[in-house]
C-alpha cells in the first residue's frame, strides 16, 4: 500500500470535509482527484464508495470497493460495502461470502459495525434461502406431477402403482421439510433477553449466555446485575460463548428461513 504524497492526502482531506457536510458528489469529485494522485492508497476508494452508497448508486460502490480489495483485500469496510452492493445485484451468495469476510475481520479486530455486518449478512443468506426455496418448490411439484401420472391404474409389472403413493408422498414431504417454516428455533439459541437467535452470545458468570448488545445495554441503562440471578454483573465479566454461536449459526444456515424472524430482508438498502 503506497505512502500518499500532501497533496492527496489534502484532497482526501477535502472529500472528507464535503462528507461531513452531505455535499456527497462534490466529495466523490475530491476522493477521485486523491485516487488519481495516490492510485494505491485504499482510504479514498473506500471513502467514495461511501459516497455512491449514500447517493445509492450501488455499481459505483462496487467498482470502487473491488478496487479497494485488490490493494488490501481484508479491509472490512471494503468487504462490507461490496457486499451490500452483491445484494442490490441479487448476488446472495457472493454477498453472503464477502459479509462473512467483513464480519470475520470485525470480530478480529473488535470493530463497532460487527451487529450491523451480522444483519446484513442474515438478509444476503436469508434471500439466498428465499430464491433457492422457490425454485426447489417447482422441481418438487413438477416431479409430483410427473409421477402421479406415472402412476396409472393397471400398471405392468415394475411399474409405479398408486398403491405406493403414500410413499411417494412421504418422500417428497420430507424434501420439503427443509424450507418447512412452522419449526421454531431451539430455546438455547434464542437470547432471553431479546427472543432472537444469537448472533455473538456472551456467557456471564452464572452460565447464563445473552446476546452481547443486549446485555451490555441491560448493564449500561437498567443495573449492574445478572437480569436472571440477579447478582452483581459488570461488563468485564463477559466472555463470548463461541461454541454456542457456532451452533446457534449452523441451526440458521439449515433453517435460513428464520433469519427473517430477526431483520427485514425487505428493507431498503442503506
Amino acid at each position: 500500500m503506497a505512502t500518499p504524497s500532501a497533496e492527496a492526502e489534502e484532497l482526501k482531506a477535502e472529500g472528507n470535509r464535503l462528507y461531513q457536510r452531505g455535499k456527497y458528489a462534490a466529495a466523490i469529485d475530491a476522493y477521485t482527484l486523491a485516487v488519481t494522485a495516490a492510485p494505491r492508497w485504499i482510504s479514498p476508494y473506500v471513502n467514495r464508495a461511501l459516497c455512491h452508497r449514500k447517493l445509492k448508486r450501488w455499481e459505483g460502490v462496487r467498482d470502487d470497493c473491488v478496487k479497494a480489495l485488490e490493494i488490501d483485500r481484508e479491509n472490512i469496510k471494503a468487504n462490507y460495502m461490496l457486499g451490500l452492493s452483491l445484494i442490490f445485484e441479487k448476488k446472495h451468495t457472493e454477498a453472503a461470502t464477502k459479509l462473512s469476510k467483513a464480519l470475520e475481520n470485525a470480530r478480529a479486530s473488535d470493530a463497532t459495525m460487527q451487529d450491523e455486518i451480522w444483519r446484513e449478512l442474515a438478509r444476503a443468506k436469508y434471500l439466498e434461502w428465499e430464491l433457492h426455496a422457490a425454485a426447489r418448490a417447482t422441481r418438487y411439484q413438477n416431479a409430483e406431477r410427473k409421477l402421479r401420472a406415472a402412476a396409472p391404474a393397471t400398471p405392468m409389472a415394475d411399474q409405479l402403482t398408486r398403491d405406493d403413493w403414500p410413499v411417494v408422498e412421504e418422500l417428497l414431504a420430507a424434501a420439503r421439510g427443509r424450507d418447512d417454516r412452522r419449526e421454531d428455533p431451539p430455546d438455547c439459541f434464542c437470547c432471553k433477553l431479546t427472543f432472537e437467535v444469537f448472533r455473538d452470545p456472551v456467557v456471564a458468570p452464572s452460565g447464563h449466555s445473552y446476546e452481547r448488545i443486549a446485555i451490555t445495554t441491560h448493564l449500561e441503562k437498567v443495573g449492574a446485575f445478572d437480569p436472571i440471578t440477579r447478582e452483581p454483573l459488570y461488563a468485564n465479566d463477559l466472555r463470548p460463548n463461541i461454541s454456542l454461536r457456532n451452533a446457534a449459526h449452523e441451526w440458521l444456515n439449515h433453517h435460513a428461513w428464520a433469519y427473517a424472524d430477526i431483520i427485514k430482508p425487505d428493507a431498503p438498502l442503506e
